[in-house]
Formats: structure tokens, C-alpha cells, sequence
């Protein structure tokens, strides 16, 4: 904001001021200087150019700590995740057991670990390791192990 654009009257009293420093400091003729400072008009272009400069800048500062905050809390969530799924293999190594989930259903079941595949019996919730790719009878359906 240009000094002698401020609103106040303190602010005026405080441009003006400095505006006669500046002259008599410098030697120049005071009246002409005087009428320098009174007929001293803003441009209405320039400062309408720079209230959109200002609410541009404003906006683009907006957006950036926006997208800062979508980063972090991101950055936050993925972490979050990972730590979830550190402990919940940590939990299924002390007490022995993996978790499977049926890849058509999506349903979860904790099961005995150290087999290379598992089997559901649906509507019965048991669930089978096998050493082999063999079912254990014909109403099981494989299951995914969840690492």
C-alpha cells in the first residue's frame, strides 16, 4: 500500500510528514513541493490492479497451505496404515496364528498359521490349512493368506 493511500487520518498526518522530511531534508522549494503533495492523485487502474494482485496472492496462499495440509494428514494416514498392519502381524506371530480373507466375499477369518493354503467351509465359519493345493472336501473354497 503506498504511503499516502492509508486511510487514517493519523496515517495521512504520518505520509505527510514524511513527505515534508523529505523535502526540506533534500532542499527543495516547499511550495512546490506542497502542491506536488495536494494534487497528488491515485491512479484508480493501479490500485484496482493491485487489489487483484493482493487477492490473487491471497488465494494462491489459500491454496498452497491447503494442499500442505492434505500432504500431512495424508502423510499421517499412510503412516497410521502401515502401523496398523506392524502390529496386527506382530499379534498374529506371538500367538501363531494368519490372517485369510475369501478373495469373492472379502470376509476375514484368523487362522492357524505355517500352511501354504488355506480352505472355508462356507455357512460352517471353519477354516482348513493344507500343505497342498488340495481341497479338503468339496464344500471348502480357497482362501487368500494376508501378509
Amino acid at each position: 500500500m503506498h504511503p499516502l493511500q492509508n486511510e487514517t487520518p493519523d496515517g495521512a498526518l504520518k505520509a505527510a510528514g514524511q513527505f515534508f522530511k523529505f523535502i526540506e531534508e533534500n532542499g527543495l522549494d516547499p511550495e512546490t513541493a506542497n502542491h506536488m503533495f495536494l494534487s497528488l492523485k491515485m491512479n484508480p487502474q493501479w490500485e484496482a490492479s493491485q487489489q487483484q494482485l493482493a487477492a490473487n496472492v491471497s488465494q494462491m496462499v489459500s491454496q498452497t497451505n491447503q494442499e500442505i495440509s492434505k500432504i500431512i494428514n495424508d502423510a499421517y494416514g499412510t503412516r497410521q496404515g502401515v502401523m496398523d498392519n506392524i502390529s496386527r502381524r506382530f499379534s498374529n506371530c506371538i500367538l501363531g496364528v494368519t490372517d485369510v480373507v475369501d478373495p469373492e466375499t472379502g470376509q476375514t477369518w484368523k487362522a492357524e498359521a505355517g500352511h501354504n493354503y488355506y480352505w472355508a467351509k462356507p455357512y460352517g465359519n471353519v477354516v482348513v490349512g493344507t500343505e497342498t493345493f488340495t481341497r479338503p472336501d468339496i464344500d471348502f473354497t480357497p482362501l487368500r493368506e494376508l501378509k
